[in-house]
């Protein structure tokens, strides 16, 4: 969570704090947008229409957004209605700018209006009644809207084999950086997935077939043709995609596949290596205390193989209870939009280690 909550200063806005824009409609009451009437026609129906809570969270965000220069001041008059939607394609824009066209990955961004009770313990600033119900910071999470297989077999077994560790450390890299900015669903994570949907924990299926089958050897082969196996794993993955401890290549050797005649194999280097390089952070990483579903891609070593029925079978016992597919998150105070540049900052090499990953994996499907 981002370390940067300060407390609410109580001098009100500070001096040069930049206002949200002026809305049609909207008064300059602290009410904020002007209610709408209609003309009395029967006595159930109101004469008033009660100011939308939507419309003022709007406008909380676009004036918070406005202080810390992340929305553009629009040059035209905003509708209430479309205020929402202006803030949340201005932080798109904003990430777009950074991560590059995106083929393979899709994150995108929620933001969600807190109260004083809702924010973290760390902000103790005194507040009165009125205040505990008004809006107080603001919780950001990132997660994939979408997830879709994509076949690297192809490319990454040509890599190895021409040089040899290149496809290894490619994976690692997708594997390690991926955890900080993109889960992705790797063979090591359909290995580490099957151990507990399958396995009971354990290195294979022996012990689970053994508790529910006990000495009959025909029982035994019956529930294994039916289920994932150690061995159905062993045979989809080649053997160095499920080590632990992957062995890479270094930065020099990478950097010199620049030289090297294919140019498939020079592509792949520079990517890995700009990759390898970024000093991404896994700070804003939340806690997953129910099962994970929020991989960016799912990595087929063929189309339509064993990481599809295992990532399926995932989702499918996470949909049956709690789940969490946010992959990142943070809370800022209103009252300090400086935070909120802060982490737009921290957030460069993250946001340009998704656009890595996306441009790799598209990179390998193209070898078929």
């Amino acid at each position: 969570m981002e370390q940067t909550l300060q407390r609410r200063s109580a001098g009100g806005p500070q001096r040069g704090a930049l206002r949200a824009p002026k809305l049609a409609g909207q008064s300059s009451a602290a009410g904020g947008v002007t209610q709408p009437t209609l003309a009395h026609i029967g006595p159930d129906i109101p004469v008033r229409i009660s100011s939308s809570q939507g419309l003022r969270n709007a406008a909380y965000l676009a004036q918070w957004l406005l202080a810390a220069q992340v929305l553009p001041v629009p040059r035209h008059s905003v509708a209430p209605g479309d205020l929402a939607a202006y803030c949340q394609s201005s932080l798109l824009r904003w990430m777009h700018q950074r991560t590059g066209e995106l083929r393979c990955l899709t994150p995108c961004f929620d933001m969600q209006l807190l109260t004083y009770e809702e924010m973290p313990p760390m902000l103790n600033a005194p507040v009165n009644a009125v205040q505990r119900v008004l809006p107080a910071g603001v919780k950001l999470t990132w997660c994939m809207s979408d997830v879709a297989h994509w076949g690297i077999g192809c490319g990454l077994d040509y890599l190895e084999h021409t040089v040899p560790m290149l496809g290894t450390t490619i994976l690692e890299t997708l594997e390690r950086k991926g955890l900080q900015v993109c889960p992705l669903f790797s063979p090591q994570v359909v290995m580490d997935e099957a151990c507990g949907l399958y396995w009971l924990g354990e290195e294979d299926e022996t012990m689970y077939l053994e508790e529910e089958c006990g000495d009959d050897e025909a029982a035994k082969e019956a529930m294994r043709q039916n289920m994932v196996t150690r061995a159905d794993i062993d045979a989809a993955f080649p053997a160095w995609t499920l080590a632990l401890d992957k062995p890479c290549l270094s930065l020099r050797a990478l950097a010199s596949l620049r030289q090297h005649a294919c140019p498939y194999v020079r592509k792949a280097g520079v990517l890995v290596l700009a990759l390898r390089k970024l000093a991404t952070t896994g700070q804003y990483m939340p806690e997953w205390e129910a099962p994970f579903i929020g991989y960016g891609a799912v990595l087929c070593w063929h189309d339509g193989d064993l990481a599809v029925r295992v990532s399926d079978d995932c989702a499918q016992m996470a949909w049956q209870g709690d789940s969490s597919d946010t992959v990142g998150e943070v809370v800022f105070p209103l009252a300090a939009p400086t935070a909120l540049r802060r982490w737009m900052e921290n957030m460069r090499p993250n946001l340009r280690a998704i656009g890595l990953i996306d441009r790799l994996l598209w990179h390998l499907t193209e070898r078929e």
